[in-house]
């Protein structure tokens, strides 16, 4: 009696744990907050370059956001020409809102030039940071840069610590998935065993690690801030923060069950696990370029999942069930004797084929372990199907325009991974031509199996890495900013105009005038406004500075939002004359 409740008990507790699992993963699909590619500054107090009256009592720089950021994971610094800091250190949210930014200034600031250095955490939980100066009284030297910087080796470790966690959650995803789907009666195996427990501590250690030199990294500072219980509980009240956590708690969780229940696992274990699984793969989405929507957060989560099961389930080949094969080609089996028609009959007391001469024969594929690499080989295809077509719906997202592929870093990298999985597909290709060549005997086979499946293997670690890198770029199509020329007519002369983006929704604008001649001309002046092309705000004008004969320049132009703009230009020729001209430009 005493054990049936016991049993209760145990299956209460395991429910009680699938019901919170699967609460947490909802929640984490269902509440995740949306954001953009990157923040964006705004406008700041005082204003670049503005030059104050002396005496003026400036109390504190305030910087202004497009979206909210974390000001706790960066820094504000203001530091005089000598390379001293004026500010009081204390960088906090203006009035709790979280896209203003301010910290407070020392009283009576001397006559110079103030250099004034920001980095913040953006909502997607990539650093943004840049500078400009102000200045007191009138223009001095300027700082060459703030005191303080980031560890040089605290990107690649950060880089390392994230492939590590991402290589150990896909390998534990392909182990499950394969004992799941290709190999029910392997959870006893040894070797399953070691790469489940393996796999889940380097997934384990790759998240933690990548959580405390993340905070350092964020912060912009060296080493020992990634030890730093400040720096790190900073990080932890972040979105990224908690994606981290929940992560740390899942595959704590699952390491327990694993610990245990590996040998015999029922439904409800089985559930448990996937349940965890589906909490990990949705933590390490919500973290990424894919957390802006529950629709992308599904498209990352079954992206993932079909990467782990394909990748992860080549390890299984490569270590468990190839291996077996191979050992199984080399073992000649007897075939039992003929029965009592043949007239020979068996020794008593010994087994049904001894006391005969038994004809050795190798076992057939049938009587080898290759039905769990039967199986594996049609959920490679589906998992490659799947990833072709999430990869697609990413990729169109992430770079909407063929340009960005080849103009930016994260198009490059797209094309490096996209090469990749089509040589692993092509080794894919020959791994199941190799399984279904019956002419082959076994042992070749499985050889063919070995190589072609050892190909893959170090493909899928080159892609990860690639992925890794991939994570932490810029997303192509906030990263793409072209030139932009356009030729204008107006009267009798043309206007070249060229529009260079200097930073997220900000251009340079330059304009040059030319004659009927070809040859440059000289205008009175030129006057420009821009207003976006569906409606809904009013014309923005920008300011023109002649830089020489027949050349006027905008210098950082900032417009509210990114999309199609109508720019109006008037030329004035004379003192009579004047010309409008109209054209288009694409802010990103």
């Amino acid at each position: 009696m005493g054990g049936v409740m016991d049993g209760v008990v145990v299956h209460r507790r395991i429910r009680a744990a699938l019901v919170l699992l699967l609460g947490v993963a909802s929640l984490m699909l269902l509440g995740a907050p949306s954001a953009n590619a990157h923040a964006v500054l705004s406008s700041t107090t005082p204003t670049s370059g503005q030059v104050l009256p002396t005496g003026r009592d400036l109390d504190r720089v305030e910087l202004r956001f497009d979206e909210p950021v974390e000001a706790a994971l960066g820094s504000l610094q203001v530091v005089a020409a000598d390379g001293h800091r004026v500010d009081t250190a204390t960088v906090r949210h203006l009035g709790g809102a979280g896209a203003r930014v301010e910290v407070g200034l020392r009283p009576r600031l001397p006559d110079g030039s103030y250099l004034v250095v920001w980095r913040v955490v953006s909502a997607d939980s990539h650093p943004v940071q840049g500078s400009f100066t102000f200045s007191v009284g009138r223009p001095g030297p300027v700082a060459q840069r703030a005191a303080g910087h980031t560890a040089a080796s605290l990107g690649p470790a950060l880089g390392v610590a994230r492939f590590v966690g991402y290589a150990g959650l896909l390998l534990l995803i392909g182990v499950v998935a394969f004992l799941v789907l290709c190999l029910p009666t392997g959870w006893s195996d040894p070797g399953a065993r070691r790469l489940l427990w393996f796999a889940t501590v380097l997934a384990a250690a790759g998240t933690a690690s990548g959580l405390c030199l993340q905070a350092a990294y964020d912060v912009g500072g060296g080493w020992t801030r990634a030890v730093d219980p400040a720096t790190v509980g900073a990080l932890l009240d972040t979105r990224l923060g908690h994606a981290h956590l929940v992560r740390l708690a899942a595959l704590t969780g699952l390491w327990v069950v694993l610990l245990r229940y590996v040998r015999r696992p029922r439904p409800m274990i089985l559930a448990l696990v996937v349940g965890a699984l589906l909490v990990c793969i949705g933590s390490v989405t919500i973290e990424g370029h894919n957390g802006v929507s529950p629709a992308w957060i599904t498209v990352g989560m079954v992206h993932f999942a079909a990467a782990g099961t394909w990748l992860g389930g080549l390890a299984v080949l490569a270590t468990v069930v190839i291996p077996s094969c191979r050992r199984a080609a080399r073992q000649p089996a007897p075939i039992p004797g003929p029965g009592p028609s043949s007239g020979t009959h068996p020794v008593p007391g010994r087994g049904p084929a001894q006391g005969t001469l038994a004809v050795l024969e190798r076992p057939t594929a049938q009587a080898l372990p290759w039905v769990p690499v039967r199986r594996f080989s049609v959920v490679a295809l589906t998992c490659v199907a799947t990833l072709a077509a999430t990869g697609v719906l990413q990729a169109v997202r992430q770079v909407p325009e063929l340009a960005e592929l080849k103009a930016t870093r994260y198009g490059q990298l797209l094309l490096i991974k996209i090469a990749l999985v089509l040589l692993m597909v092509a080794g894919a290709a020959v791994s199941r031509a190799a399984l279904n060549r019956r002419r082959l005997s076994d042992e070749v086979r499985a050889v063919a199996l070995t190589r072609s499946v050892a190909l893959e293997a170090a493909l899928a670690i080159i892609v990860l890495v690639v992925t890794s890198a991939l994570v932490a770029t810029t997303p192509a199509r906030a990263a793409y900013r072209p030139v932009q020329e356009r030729t204008l007519h107006a009267g009798p002369d043309s206007i070249q105009l060229t529009a260079v983006s200097s930073g997220p929704r900000t251009l340079d604008v330059h304009l040059y005038a030319f004659g009927s001649d070809g040859l440059p001309t000289e205008v009175t002046s030129i006057e420009v406004s821009a207003r976006p092309s569906g409606g809904g705000l009013g014309s923005v004008s920008l300011r023109l500075l002649q830089a020489g004969s027949g050349h006027f320049l905008a210098d950082h132009v900032l417009l509210p939002h990114t999309g199609t703009w109508l720019l109006t230009l008037r030329v004035r020729t004379s003192e009579f004359d004047s010309y409008p001209a109209t054209t288009s430009l694409t802010i990103r």
